[in-house]
């Protein structure tokens, strides 16, 4: 199981077959809801990143907005990944595409061509983001996937991608073009809100609703606090 999404009680604890394996991408709400009680209803191993080890035993939950959009997370035994696994003959290789998060992690099947890519490639053109992202460590790990031989790309929510190498390569672009708009502005004096309403547009609900945890903002000071 890639991820085990927001936190739905115990209903993933009766699913058949059991889950003996748990690999996590990262550790935001809506990806590690499930670890505890799927754990322990299966013993199920849990692999992660390094970074996320501290946070999957010991789960943050001061945040009211990820706790009412997706549930607290309780407490669970995860396992750093070793640089491959083996699955019933299955070759699993994690690969750590920080970005989204620091902790952020892919898991590549090269037999199978598959990726499983979270939070890292998702459906439609980035607009908004959360107050962690570091977009250009987020180029640099779509330059690395892109890198790979996918014939089939799982994102952390919505259908596959079924043309892997066009999609990363459009978003590994948007995103390129996206910051060199930004740096252009901003040496023309323009303020982040001001480039924020010329290339994104005005923030919207998702902003409000999450008190500015995730927004366009978020997505320009990226650009403008991270760069080299």
């Amino acid at each position: 199981m890639f991820d085990t999404g927001i936190n739905m009680g115990d209903e993933l604890a009766s699913v058949s077959p059991p889950i003996s394996n748990i690999f996590i991408s990262h550790t935001h709400h809506d990806h590690v809801g499930n670890n505890a009680s799927i754990q322990k209803a299966y013993g199920s191993t849990i692999y992660c990143h390094p970074g996320s080890v501290g946070k999957i035993r010991h789960p943050d939950n001061s945040s009211f907005i990820e706790c009412f959009f997706a549930g607290k997370v309780w407490p669970s035994v995860p396992l750093e990944y070793p640089d491959k696994i083996e699955l019933d003959g299955a070759k699993i290789v994690p690969l750590h595409t920080p970005g989204h998060s620091d902790d952020h992690s892919c898991y590549y099947l090269p037999e199978r061509r598959y990726l499983f890519s979270g939070d890292l490639v998702l459906w439609g053109r980035t607009k908004w983001v959360s107050d962690e992202v570091n977009i250009y460590r987020a180029i640099e790990s779509l330059e690395k996937i892109g890198k790979l031989d996918i014939d089939v790309l799982f994102p952390g929510h919505g259908r596959p991608f079924e043309d892997p190498p066009k999609i990363i390569e459009e978003k590994t672009e948007h995103l390129k073009e996206l910051g060199v708009s930004v740096l252009e502005l901003n040496e023309k004096g323009l303020s982040r809100k001001e480039i924020r309403d010329r290339v994104l547009g005005k923030e919207e609900s998702m902003a409000f609703l999450t008190r500015g945890r995730f927004s366009k903002l978020n997505l320009v000071d990226s650009y403008l606090d991270h760069k080299a």
